[in-house]
This record gives structure tokens, C-alpha cells and sequence, in this order.
């Protein structure tokens, strides 16, 4: 079996609370009227990816990832993909939600450990994280009820290149014009606690999960911070910097400003995400162009490859 670079076309989801920047932004036209996410890496039941070229072309990733597990690396136990690498165009308000961890999760739900890497943001954007402080439960259900659930959220303003670590149980949501590249377990499971007593294009209001959400949230305040770097290395045409890293996944950042030489050993399958600029991927003496807004998956095992270009990308691996 011969690997490549495999670039993907992701799929789309048209939430209400979507806009047009993966259109205007990234050149992705969903067609779609709104266009809330972008599946760029993904073997999820909700909605696969494909390989666009190549060898495998026109094959959804999940069918690619069942018949050839290899490609995921060691660290893989098996079972279903573990990750999920999707853009978020949180163009109005995020609904305030909560997501369930391994252990709180129950039969049939699956933990959601998310990071979010915010690629840009309107004047005056900010995400709510977490309590501003310790609240009683039957209270923070009163104050949804109510309408005023928002009076007790934790504020942070937002810009380009923070990243945020949306754990299991912090409540959370985006407000204002957010574009988020988002690396999660491989889970859609999202327990909705309030959305801003708005309606869809029917006239209908969303479902809301709240009595479950509250089995699942952390009453008492969590800090997150901007964690923007753990590490560097700076070196002629690139640099690499170490954004975070979880018993999920990993996310690094690479400045491209020239070239740089990566491998995919047996470990971990690499996964890219342009966010600016262009450049290519060489393999065996191969080209693989890449522009903003274009995800590629290295299976592992592959070997070594180059980056050449000028380009800032996320790079996800086990």
C-alpha cells in the first residue's frame, strides 16, 4: 500500500448561528445560505470527509481509516477515529453549552475535550469560559429560566492566534464574529443550556439539554488563560512552536518561511491545517499545493516529507 499527502474536502454544517467567512476567507462554498462548520479531518458518523486526490480519491475518510488503520499510527488502540479538525465560523452568538468528559459521559454520548484555535475576530468579540464564580446549581437554572444566565459567565475578550482549552464540563460559547480552527475528540455530543431565546428560520427554538448539561458542568470558576506557546524552536526558514498538548492530541504551529522537513513515522498520522498564506507539500519527489484554508492528512509511516512556501499552518498529531 503506497501513502501520499492526501488533502480533503471537508463537509459542511449549516447552524444558525453561521456566517459567510469560510466563503470570503478560505474560498469554501458550501452552498449553503450560512455556513457555521467546516469538517475538514473527519471519520465521525455526523459527517465524513473525502480524499480529494490521488489514489484513494473520492473515498470518505471514514471508509479510508476502517480499511486501513495503520494510517492513524501506534498510539491508535483502535475503534474510531480519535480526533475531529474542523473550522468554526461563530459569525452572532454560540448557544452556551457544556460537553461531557469520558467518565461523565454516558452510554451512547462520548467525551468532548476540545481546543480552539482562534484564526480571527471582529472588534469587540470575546467567548464566554466557565463561571465568573461559584454558583449553586438550582440558581444557575433559575438564572437560564430567566433569561439572565449570561450575568454569571466568565468574559474574555479574543484575537487572532490565542488558543483555549474548552475542558470537559467548563460551559462555554463565542460571541461576536469568531473564526476558530478547532482540534476535539472525534464527538458531536454538545448539551445545550441556553441560545439566546432566538428562533430558527421556521419560527422554532432550539432544543435545549439542560438538565443534562447541568450533570456534566463544574459549578465552581476554571481559568483557562491564553496559552499561546509552550515551546520554540527558531531556525532558517521556519518556525515551530508547541501550542498544547492533551492526553487527546497535540497542536503545534509552524511559521513557514522557506522550507522545513517533517516526518510521519509509525507513532502518529500528521495532520495540517493552512491558515495563511501557500506553499507545497514535496513527497518522492511529488508536489502537493496547499493554500489557506486547506487540510492535509499524512498517514503515519509515510516517511519524511517537506514543507516549502510561506505559510503559518496547525500541525495535529497523537
Amino acid at each position: 500500500m503506497h501513502f501520499y499527502p492526501m488533502k480533503m474536502t471537508p463537509c459542511f454544517k449549516d447552524y444558525l448561528w453561521g456566517g459567510d467567512a469560510l466563503k470570503w476567507v478560505f474560498g469554501k462554498d458550501s452552498g449553503f445560505d450560512v455556513t457555521a462548520e467546516s469538517w475538514e479531518l473527519s471519520a465521525h458518523e455526523g459527517g465524513s470527509s473525502i480524499i480529494a486526490a490521488g489514489e484513494f480519491a473520492g473515498q470518505d475518510f471514514k471508509s479510508f481509516i476502517c480499511a486501513h488503520p495503520e494510517a492513524v499510527g501506534s498510539r491508535f488502540s483502535g475503534g474510531d477515529f480519535p480526533v475531529l479538525i474542523k473550522f468554526l465560523d461563530v459569525n452572532t452568538m454560540l448557544s452556551v453549552q457544556v460537553h461531557p468528559s469520558d467518565e461523565t459521559a454516558l452510554k451512547g454520548e462520548q467525551g468532548k475535550a476540545e481546543v480552539w484555535y482562534i484564526a480571527d475576530a471582529a472588534p469587540g468579540a470575546y467567548i464566554y469560559y466557565g463561571l465568573d464564580k461559584e454558583v449553586a446549581k438550582e440558581d444557575f437554572m433559575r438564572m437560564v429560566e430567566d433569561g439572565t444566565v449570561c450575568e454569571c459567565l466568565h468574559k474574555e475578550p479574543v484575537e487572532p492566534g490565542q488558543v483555549w482549552f474548552i475542558t470537559p464540563g467548563v460551559v462555554h460559547s463565542a460571541v461576536g464574529g469568531v473564526l476558530v480552527a478547532e482540534v476535539q475528540q472525534s464527538s458531536n455530543t454538545t448539551f445545550r443550556v441556553y441560545d439566546f431565546d432566538r428562533t430558527d428560520a421556521a419560527g422554532n427554538k432550539r432544543e435545549l439539554h439542560l438538565k443534562r448539561a447541568c450533570d456534566v458542568m463544574t459549578f465552581k470558576p476554571v481559568r483557562c488563560g491564553d496559552m499561546r506557546i509552550n515551546s520554540s524552536v527558531y531556525a532558517r526558514g521556519y518556525t515551530y512552536e508547541n501550542l498544547f498538548e492533551c492526553s487527546y492530541f497535540k497542536l503545534d504551529r509552524i511559521k513557514l518561511e522557506g522550507g522545513l522537513l517533517l516526518k510521519a513515522d509509525s507513532v502518529s498520522f500528521n495532520a495540517l491545517m493552512c491558515m495563511r498564506g501557500g506553499g507545497g507539500i514535496v513527497f518522492e519527489g511529488e508536489g502537493y499545493e496547499f493554500k489557506a484554508g486547506d487540510c492535509y492528512f499524512i498517514p503515519a509511516g509515510m516517511g519524511k516529507y517537506e514543507l516549502k512556501g510561506r505559510a503559518e499552518m496547525l500541525l495535529t498529531r497523537l
